[in-house]
């Protein structure tokens, strides 16, 4: 299939993830870059510094380490988890990034 849609497998492999964990929001997020207001990126580079440390906000995403919360122009937040392949949907999306950070 990947071959035929001249995409590289991994490709479709992270597509299917987000779709498997989020749904089509999943799918566009993994394979959409935006620029938002800053402003909404906020609350989720707050999180996850007080959660893992220094967070990194770069145009619809906020990483800390090997997690990032990505968000979507449907306004839900995504969480991704870094892996061999590149970034990885990791579960449903949520409307406030907070409910995306483990607290454990």
């Amino acid at each position: 299939m990947a071959k035929r849609m001249s995409l590289p497998p991994k490709t479709l492999v992270r597509w299917a993830i987000g779709w498997r964990e989020a749904g089509a929001g999943g799918v566009h997020v993994v394979r959409d870059e935006w620029q938002p207001n800053p402003l909404l990126l906020e609350p989720a580079r707050l999180a996850m510094t007080e959660w893992g440390g220094a967070a990194r906000a770069q145009r619809n995403r906020v990483t800390c380490g090997d997690v990032q919360l990505r968000l979507g122009r449907d306004g839900r937040w995504y969480r991704l988890l870094k892996s061999p392949a590149g970034w990885d949907v990791d579960g449903p999306a949520a409307d406030d990034p907070t409910d995306l950070i483990d607290n454990d």
